[in-house]
Formats: C-alpha cells, sequence, structure tokens
C-alpha cells in the first residue's frame, strides 16, 4: 500500500527531473564510452539503482517469508492443541455437580 504509493511518487520525481534535464552528454565507464541523452543515463540510473536494491533485499526477504511460515505453522498447531485439550464449560460444570442433576428432596 504505503510502499507503492511512495514509489510511484519516486519514479514521478524522477521522470520530471530527467525530463528537464535532455541534453546529450557523454558517457564513459573503464574502456566503454557513447554519447547519450540525460533521461536515458538518469532512468537507467534509478532502473540500476532499483534493481540492485531488490537483488541485494532478495535474501532477507526470502529468511522472512520462511521464518513467517515456521510461525504461522507454529500457530496452527498451537490452536489445534488448544482445542483438543478444551473441555465444554457445561461438561466441566456437570462434573463438579453444579448443572445435570436435579433438585434433591429429601423426605
Amino acid at each position: 500500500g504505503m510502499y507503492l504509493f511512495f514509489g510511484f511518487l519516486f519514479a514521478l520525481v524522477v521522470a520530471l527531473f530527467a525530463v528537464q534535464n535532455s541534453s546529450i552528454v557523454s558517457v564513459r565507464f573503464l574502456a566503454w564510452g557513447m554519447e547519450t541523452s540525460l533521461v536515458l543515463v538518469i532512468i537507467g540510473s534509478a532502473a540500476l539503482g532499483a534493481l540492485s536494491a531488490a537483488v541485494l533485499g532478495l535474501p532477507r526477504t526470502l529468511r522472512l517469508r520462511a521464518r513467517l511460515r515456521e510461525c504461522e505453522a507454529s500457530l496452527r498447531r498451537a490452536e489445534e492443541e488448544a482445542r483438543e485439550r478444551a473441555v465444554p464449560a457445561s461438561a466441566t460444570l456437570q462434573s463438579e455437580g453444579v448443572v445435570g442433576h436435579g433438585p434433591t428432596r429429601e423426605a
């Protein structure tokens, strides 16, 4: 919900910044170089940054999902055990002689 909203907001800001800076620039990396639009450099850099963050965060996300599945399974087992141990209130009261027996009259 909220992450999606801020993700779209960030993408909008990057797109507006890129469109306002659309000149041709020379890009060099090690022995590689090219002339391209600054818009492509900005959007490409933002996309590579987002992809890097997602890839680096993937192991943690997978660990957390596995832990969540373990906790949910443990909770289900605990709930099943609690239901098996639960005794209806009327059965408890009957065993204690509180209900289920009519009034007794001694003559």
